[in-house]
């Protein structure tokens, strides 16, 4: 190992926990946008965006500095994404846009029996 830091990314969220699989790779973020947090059937939903990038860079320039990163939660947590949001644009000012989740588009009835959370 040459010491470099790296963040990988994955869609773990309820499914698969968010582990880190290699002693080389140490940070990682989770692609994850449903609300519930499971692979709901809906196409690119919970694909990488810019708000994932954003993210992913933050922790790699924060691991490339020295800053301690905090470890992932063993249980997935819906609050992690939007904390780790809200705190990139305490510290840069800047707005970051969140894409829209399955909850923005209509739910057919089978769907709203299979994924709906409330």
């Amino acid at each position: 190992m040459r010491g470099i830091p790296v963040v990988g990314m994955s869609f773990c969220a309820v499914q698969g926990a968010l582990v880190v699989g290699n002693k080389y790779m140490t940070h990682m973020v989770d692609m994850n946008k449903s609300e519930a947090g499971i692979e709901n059937e809906v196409l690119s939903c919970n694909t990488l965006t810019r708000e994932d990038a954003l993210r992913a860079l933050a922790m790699l320039k924060a691991a490339m500095a020295g800053e301690p990163v905090k470890e992932s939660e063993r249980k997935w947590n819906a609050n992690v994404k939007e904390n780790n949001l809200e705190l990139m644009e305490k510290v840069t000012g800047k707005k970051i846009e969140r894409v829209e989740n399955e909850t923005a588009i209509p739910m057919s009835q089978k769907r709203k029996e299979k994924y709906s959370t409330k």
